[in-house]
């Protein structure tokens, strides 16, 4: 098992559940969120951990996580994974950007290459 988590953060119940049972297969732990606003204390104080998480998030939204965690970590690691719609809104009118962008639904390979990559990284 890697060292390095991943922090999923999402509300869609579903895309949780099948990216949980995912890492598992891998080894990789992961620490689940459903706002950004749970979420960000976690991330805050784990700045080895990939951060997963959709755009559209209730509360404060992902766009505004984005912003909070660079603010503090610009080094942070951020996998965006949304709908096209909301990629394009957001992160158009965010400074900051995501080290890596996929859309729903979900491409696993692409997806895994990406993960198993940075997981590497020291």
């Amino acid at each position: 098992m890697t060292s390095r988590s991943v922090i999923l953060v999402d509300d869609d119940a579903d895309f949780i559940s099948e990216m949980t049972e995912y890492l598992e297969r891998l080894r990789i732990r992961s620490l689940v969120f459903h706002s950004a606003e749970d979420a960000i204390h976690s991330i805050i104080n784990d700045p080895d951990a990939i951060v997963c998480m959709d755009l559209d998030l209730p509360g404060y939204g992902g766009g505004r996580l984005l912003d909070l965690v660079l603010g503090v970590n610009p080094k942070q690691i951020f996998f965006v994974i949304s709908g096209l719609d909301e990629i394009e809104a957001e992160l158009s009118q965010n400074r900051n950007s995501p080290l890596a962008i996929f859309c729903k639904p979900l491409d696993i390979e692409k997806f895994e290459v990406c993960l198993k990559a940075y997981l590497n990284r020291k």
